[in-house]
């Protein structure tokens, strides 16, 4: 920080960092610190915290950083009487989701309404306009979620300080005209700073995913050959020869998560000993707040950050003792794994389950962290092999229709050859409620996230 500094602005940061505050305050610079994350100390006695989890006054605490950030920019203009805050609610809402806040809060809920319903940003609509097909065409939190967040998530991990730097002037001065980076572009072509990170987010992700996947099969390999998964919580190490981006460990610990059904931590070993890296827990699974877990045990130096997403230090003479203390204390807990909570139970013979998906479908701008999409079970679908169809280019998404309603599933290549392989076949699904639109036509659709099959072919 340059010695000629007044003021440093820390959002979505510092609450823990009180010997750099003491030390800034003590050249006279000061400090305001505009954050969410739990401070173990307490508020800093060298630097002003505007913090909603440490408030004892502000109810809401599922406002994130930026969400913190929006309501001081709207104390700020309250002083100065300025009027252009609200102009910055649309990326108050994508960073709200981005962080994965729960929208139950009304407060919440407002912010992240208003922004999806009023985006003025082009750097936040020129990604929406690049994901509209996949999206559906319709701006929900769910969809931000899945098709604008990891865009952005995917560039600040593997992009180049250049490109970050296009991210940032795509998202504060949008229509700035940058020297064009498209392949084959002409000397002296120009591009918009938003059409040039658009390209660049969606390079950065594909680039992330062949690097995920890499990660993910080796840790994966590592977890099955020394039976990791055999303890309540899978501590997996990355070596320190392998080829590995620091930045892709909270992404894989969770897809570990996703399969094991467990908490995961994936860490790396520092020169003094310490292994240091990334913890997912289970969503709402029997251990409600991974982090304090892990400092109640005793062993862990730190644990930092969300209740099942944070860092985490554990030294290695520590760790069988932990994995000991795990085990121990979670002996009698069920991770449920192929076990799932289902909002509704449903015959897939009801004259009504049209009219229910159709109902469930028309509310997908309300979903979102906190108000899940709800899970649906329909039992005892009755179908024939000749109506499944295998489709898309690789046709390994299965689709089927029955009594109106059809059943979609992607990239499975099982599912397919399981329903062809019996005649008739009594069917339990498992998924979420869908509108398929399709030339101006609604229909009531089922995205299926898993399934049972009977064959029927011989009962009589």
């Amino acid at each position: 920080i340059p010695e000629d500094t007044q003021l440093v602005i820390a959002p979505d940061s510092s609450s823990n960092d009180y010997q750099q505050h003491l030390e800034l305050a003590e050249k006279g610079i000061d400090v305001i610190v505009l954050d969410h994350h739990m401070s173990d100390e307490g508020y800093s006695q060298n630097a002003i915290v505007v913090n909603n989890q440490l408030s004892e006054n502000y109810p809401n605490k599922s406002l994130c950083g930026a969400g913190v950030t929006y309501k001081f920019c709207c104390c700020l203009e309250n002083i100065l009487g300025t009027n252009y805050a609200y102009d910055f609610i649309d990326l108050a809402a994508v960073g709200m989701i981005g962080d994965m806040m729960e929208l139950c809060d009304l407060e919440t809920r407002y912010i992240v309404n208003e922004g999806l319903t009023h985006i003025s940003n082009f750097g936040i609509q020129a990604m929406v306009d690049k994901q509209s097909f996949s999206m559906g065409n319709k701006i929900t939190p769910i969809g931000i979620a899945f098709y604008i967040v990891p865009l952005i998530n995917a560039l600040i991990r593997v992009g180049t300080q250049e490109e970050k730097e296009v991210l940032f002037k795509a998202l504060v001065n949008p229509l700035l005209e940058l020297p064009s980076t498209k392949r084959g572009h002409k000397p002296g072509d120009t591009e918009t700073a938003c059409a040039q990170a658009v390209r660049i987010c969606t390079n950065a992700k594909n680039r992330q995913d062949r690097l995920k996947l890499k990660v993910y099969d080796n840790l994966d390999f590592k977890i099955q050959a020394l039976g990791l998964d055999e303890h309540k919580i899978i501590i997996v190490e990355v070596e320190r020869e392998e080829e590995f981006d620091n930045t892709l460990t909270g992404l894989v610990a969770m897809q570990l998560v996703t399969k094991y059904k467990k908490p995961v931590c994936v860490v790396r070993e520092n020169s003094d000993g310490y292994l240091r890296g990334s913890a997912r827990g289970v969503s709402h699974g029997p251990i409600p707040d991974l982090r304090q877990f892990f400092m109640d045990s005793g062993y862990f130096d730190y644990a930092i950050g969300h209740p099942n997403a944070h860092g985490v230090s554990i030294h290695r003479d520590r760790l069988e003792n932990f994995l000991d203390y795990a085990d121990r204390i979670l002996a009698d807990v069920d991770f449920n794994e192929n076990v799932y909570e289902v909002d509704l139970i449903i015959d897939g013979e009801n004259p009504n389950l049209q009219d229910i998906i159709l109902l469930l479908g028309n509310l997908s701008e309300i979903w979102g962290q906190g108000m899940e999409e709800p899970l649906i079970a329909i039992e005892n679908l009755h179908l024939n092999s000749k109506n499944v169809q295998l489709i898309g280019n690789d046709k390994t998404t299965v689709k089927f229709t029955i009594n109106g309603i059809t059943y979609i599933k992607f990239k499975d290549e099982n599912l397919g050859e399981k329903l062809l392989a019996n005649n008739t076949m009594n069917v339990t699904i498992l998924g979420r409620a869908n509108i398929n639109e399709w030339m101006g036509n609604k229909t009531a659709q089922i995205i299926i996230e898993n399934y049972e099959i009977k064959d029927t072919t011989y009962e009589f």
